[in-house]
């Protein structure tokens, strides 16, 4: 008989409680697993390519299957993202390595690889693609060193750097046109390949080797009229937009765009092609003063402000044109008195710098905002000639500035095109050296044409803010040595 105690009756799961629990567990691991790996993934696609500077109208960033997200200025981007901008949109974006990307409206840009890599850009490599519309780029640290490394693809061909600074179009599609602004780039599809030297223009177009062409990339702008077209390096016949007179009649102001008012109250810049004037180099400005409009053409007469600035016209009438709030145009038959001389101008003079004048004029705003960025850009389908001491006229091609009002600071993406070269700034800051609602600032940050190296060519800005919202502005290159261009453009706020 067996005294002994028994030890405590244990239950022994079930073989199909063991099989729910090792099931739930699984489930519960393989949730895990699978969140872990997501959060993975996410963090490699969420490695920021670029930023955008700049923002005008509807701009939408796509990732692979996923839906589009509005892109503001500020905002991400990301490897694989692609960029579409809508009708009269455009986007300034900034990469890591510090190249800059201008897209222009009705534009398809997209980052199909981007690795910035360890020597900050040096050892990276890039590949964007350029399905529609066109782009103007000032590469970065990506490429420099190993020009292998950064290729643009499009439907006709792709493009390799051996430079900095580019223009490329596909327009009509199935064509690209490419600009070189500085440096080289080279063109390669399935019938040869074609290097472009700074300051050329190619074309790439499909069942046909790439091959050097007079006409250069076409800048598109949907105006009343629809859409606009101005080639890069070639000069419109008309670069105002109007039937230029050689003398005589003056051209009517668009009908759409009421004439200004003789009176009070006006603000007037003007840019001159030597050195005349010592407020900002080559500008002068006057006003508040008392202006005169012809009645039945919208042009400037006169203006006066009493001890500093007094401008007359001729018998021809200045060629004119009215947009947003202000007059601009071109003195070819008058003269202009300051305290410091009189300058006769005429359009058949023998010296280049004395045919023209450009002016722009308007009524001065009496405050500006306190805080908030103020945005301006040329009106759709405006592209306001440029004048350079030789007697070429050129064309400006795009003016987008920004202000912030609390900081006094601005921001500046510009494009320059003279028969003979090219100039261009992306991304350029810097201070303002005036007060709203008038100002002034300079930038040597400018890429083309002898501009070589950065910051041997300036620009300097005057400006003022007008009642009706718009400002208008007059500005003067300079390449340091003995070259000079002047213009004058008006700019609307989106």
């Amino acid at each position: 008989m067996n005294c002994s105690k028994s030890a405590p009756h244990q239950r022994l799961p079930s073989a199909r409680r063991v099989r729910q629990v090792s099931g739930l567990a699984w489930r519960v691991l393989a949730a895990w697993v699978v969140l872990i790996a997501g959060v993975g993934m996410g963090s490699v696609r969420a490695e920021v390519a670029a930023r955008a500077d700049f923002v005008h109208g509807l701009v939408t960033a796509t990732e692979s299957g996923q839906a589009g997200r509005a892109l503001s200025k500020g905002g991400e981007v990301f490897d694989q993202d692609r960029i579409d901008t809508a009708q009269g949109a455009r986007a300034q974006l900034r990469f890591s390595d510090g190249g800059l990307v201008s897209l222009l409206p009705e534009t398809t840009f997209s980052v199909e690889e981007y690795r910035l890599g360890a020597g900050g850009g040096e050892d990276g490599s890039l590949v964007f693609g350029l399905l529609r519309g066109g782009l103007r780029t000032v590469t970065g640290a990506i490429g420099k060193g190993k020009p292998d490394n950064y290729q643009l693809k499009t439907p006709v061909g792709t493009l390799g750097i051996r430079g900095t600074e580019f223009i490329a179009i596909l327009s009509p599609p199935g064509t690209l046109r490419v600009h070189v602004g500085r440096g080289k780039v080279v063109l390669t599809n399935q019938y040869g390949t074609l290097e472009v030297p700074e300051g050329y223009n190619a074309i790439m177009t499909e069942g046909e080797a790439p091959r050097l062409t007079e006409e250069g990339p076409v800048f598109m702008a949907t105006g009343p009229q629809g859409d606009l077209r101005t080639p890069v390096g070639m000069v419109r016949s008309d670069p105002y937009n109007l039937e230029l007179p050689l003398a005589g009649a003056p051209t009517p102001a668009p009908a759409s765009e009421p004439f200004l008012v003789s009176g009070p109250g006006y603000y007037m810049l003007a840019a001159a092609l030597d050195p005349l004037y010592d407020w900002i180099p080559n500008t002068t400005a006057g006003g508040p003063g008392y202006a005169t409009f012809d009645t039945g053409n919208g042009a400037l007469t006169s203006f006066d402000d009493p001890g500093v600035i007094e401008l007359g016209m001729g018998g021809a009438a200045a060629l004119s044109q009215t947009v947003a709030g202000l007059n601009w145009g071109v003195l070819t038959d008058g003269s202009i008195t300051l305290p410091s001389g009189v300058r006769s101008y005429a359009q058949g003079s023998p010296n280049p710098a004395e045919r023209y004048l450009p002016y722009i004029i308007g009524e001065v705003a009496t405050a500006a905002p306190l805080v908030g960025t103020l945005n301006f850009s040329l009106p759709a389908g405006v592209t306001p000639a440029a004048y350079d001491n030789g007697g070429q006229i050129g064309s400006l091609n795009q003016f987008d500035l920004g202000i912030d009002v609390g900081t006094n600071q601005y921001t500046l993406d510009m494009l320059l095109t003279m028969p003979s070269a090219a100039f261009s700034i992306a991304g350029g800051t810097g201070g303002l050296t005036d007060p709203l609602p008038v100002f002034g600032f300079s930038n040597t940050n400018i890429s083309g044409g002898g501009c070589t190296p950065t910051g041997s060519c300036s620009l300097g800005v005057s400006g003022f803010l007008t009642t009706s919202g718009s400002a208008g502005i007059a500005y003067s290159l300079n390449d340091g040595n003995t070259y000079t261009v002047t213009g004058v453009a008006p700019l609307v706020q989106p």
